[in-house]
Order: C-alpha cells, then sequence, then structure tokens
C-alpha cells in the first residue's frame, strides 16, 4: 500500500450503488488490518440469509467511482471481493484501487473477464 495522500475515501453504510447495482471485478488477498489501517475506520459487519455474516466497507475513487470491498465469513482468509458500480469502467476503477489498495498484482487472486489484462 502506498505512503503518499490516499485517493480513496470512506463511504458511510447504506449507500446505493449510483448505477443501480454492482460487478464483481476481482478479490484481492487482503486482510481486514490492510483495509481498516488504509481507511482508518472500522468495517461494516452484518448478516445475509444464506451467505452469512458478512464485512465490508464502501469507498469513492478520486475518478468519483463508487466500490465495494466485502467478505464473508465462510470464505475466512480469502482475501477480499472488489464490487464496483455496474456503470463504471472496470478496467480504470480495478487499477485505480488496486495501485492503491494491494503491494502488489500478486495479491490479485482472481479477476474478471471485464478487467482484461489491465
Amino acid at each position: 500500500m502506498r505512503d503518499a495522500k490516499k485517493t480513496l475515501l470512506p463511504l458511510m453504510s447504506g449507500m446505493r450503488w449510483p448505477g443501480g447495482s454492482y460487478v464483481e471485478v476481482a478479490k484481492l488477498s487482503i486482510t481486514d488490518a490492510d483495509v481498516t489501517g488504509y481507511f482508518g475506520c472500522d468495517l461494516v459487519r452484518g448478516d445475509e440469509p444464506g451467505l452469512g455474516p458478512w464485512r465490508s466497507i464502501g469507498m469513492q475513487c478520486a475518478s468519483g467511482a463508487i466500490a465495494e470491498l466485502i467478505s464473508y465469513e465462510a470464505e475466512e482468509g480469502q482475501g477480499f471481493t472488489l464490487r464496483i458500480d455496474a456503470l463504471s469502467d472496470p478496467p480504470s476503477v480495478f487499477n485505480e484501487i488496486v495501485s492503491e489498495l494491494v503491494p502488489s498484482r500478486s495479491h490479485v487472486l482472481w479477476r474478471s473477464a471485464l478487467i482484461g489484462s489491465a
């Protein structure tokens, strides 16, 4: 993670997706401590029927794009799924977030075909 000025800002819980929904674009090998350390705030926690307990944080990128990192208890130790607003440009938002939050591209465990080779 970079030490320079942070470009991702946490969002209040309950914010709506501007495009009405999201797309899952990547799985990132980062920990709760990585996420809370970057944003300087606690993760939001909840429980989703059929999927179980989760923890997440919403964010706004410098570009204005809205995204979320979410991790389900059933996937403990497997990092966070990156969701972005359905109307966002997947490759550019992915690059904006990954360059800020993960130490190297080797921490990207999976990426959607929407990302391409970004």
